[in-house]
């Protein structure tokens, strides 16, 4: 079982979580105070390769915590938020820079599963370098989805279609556009 959206865990995780781990918000960084595992010692990093930690296929990384054979994966980032707030998350978060390494409370914010879809990075297949900009036809293209519909405009030249693309961005994703 995963928590990658913010259902709360079981209590008695939760009590396990504020009793094994401590959260550093300036630099995101989470340690162990009372490890779960041998191999780990107090001050040890949590939620890294090293420290019990494992990536998911999305990039985020996550602790498994066992309990009478039950696995349950939490993800690094709601716990520090839990962690600083004392609650769990209510809804997804989005790391603001897209860096899902950095777990610094200023990068971490609540947003909707919308508003964390506007805030995405370069796709592996962009050949561009911009997102929404693409050679198509003989020309340059801007496009943005936004309410289910796909925007589209052709220009004749690079520096026309990513400014397009910028001012739509600024229209309609506001402060969740992609700002990489």
């Amino acid at each position: 079982m995963g928590y990658h959206t913010p259902i709360p865990p079981p209590k008695w995780l939760q009590r396990h979580i504020r009793n094994t781990l401590k959260y550093y918000p300036k630099s995101g960084k989470l340690i162990w105070v009372n490890p779960i595992a041998n191999r780990l010692k107090p001050g040890d990093s949590a939620g890294s390769l090293v420290g019990r930690g494992y990536l998911t296929g999305k990039g985020y990384l996550r602790i498994k915590f066992t309990k009478n054979n039950q696995t349950i994966n939490v993800l690094v980032h709601h716990i520090c938020w839990f962690l600083y707030y004392g609650e769990w998350p209510p809804r997804q978060l989005d790391h603001h820079n897209t860096n899902s390494l950095d777990n610094r409370i200023k990068n971490l914010r609540l947003a909707s599963s919308k508003q964390n879809g506007q805030n995405k990075g370069l796709r592996k297949d962009n050949t561009s370098g911009i997102t929404g900009v693409r050679w198509r036809f003989g020309k340059w293209w801007a496009r943005i989805y936004y309410k289910h519909k796909l925007i589209e405009h052709s220009f004749p030249d690079f520096k026309s279609a990513v400014q397009a693309r910028r001012k739509a961005e600024k229209k309609y994703f506001g402060r969740w556009r992609y700002s990489g």
